[in-house]
């Protein structure tokens, strides 16, 4: 049993839930992720929320919508026939701590 002095003290937290979205394609009857990649060009990342959304693979709505009617483009430029794209809605958690584990040594 632990007395009040030795219990853990979290300092900062954060936590709370939001809503983050993915697009996907039909491809054969299935629904797949679009293949996306986070760089300097192209659809920016949200800033709200960016960092737990992109560890976890998810977008802002916006985001999302520019993703599946951009990869839906790629093809109608090439004349080839357009997938089915849409948007799916996620509800995301996240619970954020940390605690001094104590001053380094050395």
């Amino acid at each position: 049993m632990t007395s009040k002095s030795e219990e853990i003290k979290w300092c900062p937290t954060q936590s709370g839930s939001y809503t983050a979205y993915k697009a996907e394609f039909c491809e054969g009857g299935k629904w797949r992720p679009i293949p996306t990649e986070h760089k300097k060009k192209g659809i920016p990342f949200p800033d709200f929320m960016g960092g737990i959304s992109r560890q976890v693979g998810l977008c802002g709505f916006e985001q999302s919508k520019a993703i599946a009617w951009a990869y839906a483009a790629c093809f109608a430029g090439v004349g080839a026939k357009v997938p089915k794209v849409r948007v799916v809605e996620y509800d995301v958690s996240y619970n954020i701590k940390a605690r001094v584990v104590g001053p380094m040594k050395g």
